[in-house]
């Protein structure tokens, strides 16, 4: 679950905390998409999500492997990610994110040095803050990722400069959040040099990283939206 409640994401209301499993697994996922309302697809555990797409049984010719991000909300859930990682092999496949300060230690704690883990809420208003004010340099990077939310607000901060200046440090730019999901946008940052860009619209996503290699106009108009895809199939069986 991404939030700390049901209510956004399901047909469901309260917090994730005070739900078994079983009360969580009777609510219906889809139930914020009218389409897929009432067709049987439930909240996944990693275990399924992973037996679903950690090792693709095919693969098209030169199709890379799934990366994944795990979103560590809680300090509690971090002892069982390392055996996760051995139980499916993906060390190498896994980005990190945790925005809290003690979630964000306890993964750095956990995983090997050489798992990649974005920094803190608090170390990113650190870094940007110094940049603002010409002290970037001041701050050492404890992160071998920069990783920043995309919303109204930051959209004035995260400037090109400013994804100059940490890709000028050799590290790379992850951007997460909901302005992501226009297309306008994922371009301008991915001209100005993200490196990763979390969106919910992936259909858009490669319209615009297709039409860039073959040199046309990206035509957002007829691309198919593929939500849920395979995952759909999945788990209205499970």
């Amino acid at each position: 679950m991404h939030d700390v409640t049901v209510d956004r994401t399901t047909n469901g209301t309260g917090a994730v905390s005070d739900l078994t499993f079983a009360e969580i697994r009777a609510l219906d996922a889809a139930d914020k998409y009218p389409d897929l309302q009432g067709t049987g697809i439930l909240v996944p555990t990693l275990d399924e999500f992973l037996h679903e797409f950690a090792h693709k049984k095919e693969k098209e010719e030169g199709e890379e492997d799934l990366l994944f991000l795990f979103d560590v909300k809680d300090v509690r859930v971090v002892p069982r990610i390392r055996g996760i990682l051995d139980k499916w092999e993906i060390h190498d496949r896994v980005l990190f994110c945790a925005v809290e300060s003690d979630v964000n230690v306890g993964l750095k704690n956990a995983l090997p040095p050489t798992s990649p883990i974005t920094p803190d809420i608090a170390s990113m208003m650190k870094l940007i803050a110094c940049y603002a004010v010409g002290l970037d340099w001041l701050i050492p990077m404890a992160h071998p990722f920069v990783g920043c939310v995309a919303i109204d607000f930051s959209q004035y901060i995260l400037t090109e400069k400013l994804i100059a200046s940490w890709k000028s440090r050799g590290y790379p730019v992850f951007l997460f959040g909901p302005l992501l999901d226009d297309p306008a946008i994922m371009k301008k940052y991915k001209q100005w040099g993200a490196d990763l860009l979390l969106t919910d619209r992936p259909d858009y996503l490669r319209e615009l990283i297709d039409s860039q290699k073959e040199g046309r106009e990206a035509d957002y108009e007829s691309v198919e939206v593929h939500r849920f895809v395979s995952s759909t199939n999945y788990f209205a069986k499970a």
